[in-house]
């Protein structure tokens, strides 16, 4: 795969997420986590310091890390599992975990 089909598939995924939000303007400028995109995907790697790498249905992959609830009722997430991340329209290479499916 050269640089330019590269990169012409990472800004179609990026739009693909776009069309996703429906952000209100009359909000604040605070984001909530309910108006992160809610993605499906699967683990590929886990990294050092709590980061991971998931590979989202629609063949890209972003580095994630896991929610505070998650964290706080420690709950363990190994390479192979399918999760919910939700993405920010701000920075769509990176994610939050949100939920391990059974």
């Amino acid at each position: 795969m050269d640089l330019i089909s590269f990169v012409s598939l990472y800004f179609n995924s990026v739009l693909e997420i776009f069309e996703f939000l429906d952000l209100d303007k009359d909000k604040s400028t605070c984001m909530a986590k309910d108006d992160l995109a809610q993605l499906e995907g699967q683990i590929v790697d886990a990294a050092a310091g709590g980061i991971y790498k998931v590979k989202l249905e629609n063949d890209v992959q972003i580095s994630a890390k896991l929610c505070g609830k998650m964290r706080r009722f420690n709950i363990r997430v190994v390479v192979g599992d399918k999760v919910t991340v939700g993405v920010s329209p701000y920075d769509p290479s990176h994610g939050l975990i949100m939920y391990r499916h059974k």
